[in-house]
């Protein structure tokens, strides 16, 4: 499966939203209010999100020209910064994850930087797909772990 990136446009708001739904199932502890507000609050999240996301490289996650994900990033002078990688659940557990992640380590030897990225502990398919490409912990801020990926040295 050849997947693709482009940047992310304004029209891409409501499937933005989707992914963000699917890939937080933490929002999903949130109980004990009216559906309006539980809409108005995910809303909200998302916006948060996505305006700490400002900064960052946005694309969309392409197969054969369909959105399936998103991918954010920040390349600074000391590292490549991964923001958020999320696939919609029916592409999970496919190496789509893992051809993405393993083109953002070509990417960092070409650099000679470090791939970086946070990701919540409850995450735990996320943290065993990371691990299993060589990621390691390096510190852990309680709700997130912070991992990271040197490449070789030459």
């Amino acid at each position: 499966m050849n997947t693709t990136l482009r940047p992310v446009e304004a029209s891409d708001d409501l499937f933005l939203f989707q992914i963000f739904i699917s890939s937080r199932p933490d929002l999903d502890w949130i109980t004990g209010i009216d559906e309006a507000s539980r809409a108005r609050l995910l809303r909200q999240q998302f916006f948060a999100e996505e305006q700490g996301n400002a900064d960052a490289e946005r694309y969309i996650v392409l197969l054969k020209g369909a959105p399936i994900g998103r991918l954010y990033m920040r390349e600074d002078a000391s590292s490549i910064h991964i923001r958020n990688l999320a696939l919609l659940p029916e592409y999970r557990n496919q190496g789509i994850g893992s051809r993405l992640l393993r083109s953002m380590m070509e990417r960092a030897v070409e650099a000679r930087k470090p791939v970086r990225f946070s990701v919540m502990w409850f995450n735990g398919a996320a943290r065993a797909l990371y691990e299993r490409l060589a990621f390691r912990v390096v510190q852990d801020t309680g709700v997130c772990c912070e991992m990271e990926w040197h490449p070789p040295l030459a």
